[in-house]
């Protein structure tokens, strides 16, 4: 029998080796961009944790734009201007004017409610406000028909617990109404709640 041998000149080794060396790198820059990719794409897909639920309720057939506004501990503050800063974000704002139909006590009302939440635990004071940005369209500093507001702090974790609930009255177009400073310990539980002479916030500038 014959053996045939097959003999590789200068220019396929050659060939070979890029190839080779191609395919290496290749995998190596695969593998450096899942790397890169992976971390961004579980953080932007899955939301941190809620850790407290505030929730501000009116129900009207009229159309009153009510905004919740939050004041951190850094001095930050969340609203419709600025949705999200740190750990809180204004994941509901209601403009007030296309309220969903519920029924409550077995009547049929439209019922308005802004969501904001805190996605983890920074320790501090949290100044909750609401401000009447308008009513019936009018955005003037004016009087109108009275307008019932609840708020509600929840602390979600390790169960749901509330942990502050009160119904204020709002009035006046442009009306700051400062309802309570939220104490935040760094094991998140609350350290403390304090309704009384609250420093507003709402009309500061920047």
């Amino acid at each position: 029998m014959r053996r045939y041998r097959y003999s590789y000149n200068g220019s396929e080794i050659a060939l070979c080796n890029f190839a080779l060396t191609f395919a290496k790198a290749l995998l190596v820059f695969c593998v450096v961009l899942f790397l890169m990719i992976s971390p961004h794409q579980q953080q932007d897909g899955t939301k941190p944790k809620a850790e407290y639920l505030i929730t501000v309720d009116w129900a009207s057939v009229g159309k009153y734009d009510i905004d919740t506004w939050t004041h951190l501990p850094d001095g930050t503050r969340v609203s419709f201007q600025n949705k999200e800063s740190g750990i809180v974000f204004l994941e509901r704002d209601d403009l007030g004017n296309d309220c969903d139909a519920t029924t409550r006590g077995g009547q049929s009302i439209h019922a308005c409610e802004e969501i904001t939440v805190l996605r983890g635990i920074k320790p501090g004071d949290y100044i909750i406000a609401l401000h009447l940005y308008s009513a019936f369209g009018q955005q003037s500093p004016n009087p109108t028909q009275p307008i019932n507001v609840e708020v509600k702090i929840e602390r979600l974790n390790p169960s749901v617990m509330i942990v502050w609930r009160s119904t204020t009255v709002l009035d006046m177009v442009r009306q700051e109404k400062d309802l309570v400073r939220l104490s935040i310990a760094p094991d998140g539980s609350v350290a403390g709640i304090e309704t009384d002479d609250l420093p507003p916030f709402v009309n500061e500038k920047n």
